[in-house]
């Protein structure tokens, strides 16, 4: 798969498997269990946030009971 970038914000589900190293199995295994954040639904698509899955594995990759995402806001 060709990179899009780190200036992409919303990933479908083949470029969030990959930015967390997973197989396609496996994610869609853990979005089942809820063990991956959940996605951002937009006019019938999926799609997942980039930062939040990139901080999510800086989390330590909590289930999605226990992941509570929050931004980080932009100094202006």
């Amino acid at each position: 798969m060709e990179s899009r970038g780190d200036d992409i914000i919303l990933l479908n589900a083949p470029e969030a498997w990959t930015l967390c190293h997973m197989k396609k199995t496996s994610w869609y295994k853990s979005l089942t269990l809820r063990a991956i954040p959940a996605p951002v639904r937009i006019k019938g698509t999926v799609r997942w946030r980039r930062q939040e899955l990139l901080d999510w594995i800086e989390a330590g990759c909590p289930p999605q009971s226990k992941w509570r995402w929050f931004p980080k806001k932009s100094g202006k």
